[in-house]
């Protein structure tokens, strides 16, 4: 079967972090610290997307094959919120994204 052969898998790490009873209000300012160091990574080639739960509850966040899952959990450690989530790492075999909504336009 080819979804398990590893030779056939991008090889992702997705982490989800899940946030429990933080009070709303230091849980918004340490989203917009948390959003920032992810954007750095994002435009870095480390991480390769990331979503946030409308309620700022949980974050999913894929990462690049090129790194290993203690590097990856060294990285999370670093986060604003890290010391507030229950953090759950898995190996992915595919994580697409449409590139539409992500090609630059030229105005040419």
């Amino acid at each position: 079967m080819l979804i398990n052969n590893p030779r056939f898998c991008m090889q992702k790490v997705m982490v989800e972090m899940t946030f429990g009873d933080l009070d709303k209000q230091v849980l918004s300012k340490l989203m917009r610290k948390q959003r920032a160091q992810l954007s750095k990574l994002l435009q870095q080639g480390i991480v390769a997307n990331y979503s946030i739960a409308f309620d700022e509850t949980k974050i999913w966040i894929v990462f690049n094959s090129a790194y290993n899952t203690f590097e990856i959990m060294e990285m999370v450690t670093e986060f604003p919120l890290s010391n507030y989530a229950d953090t759950f790492v898995q190996d992915l075999c595919f994580s697409e994204q449409s590139s539409f909504l992500t090609e630059e336009t030229s105005l040419n």
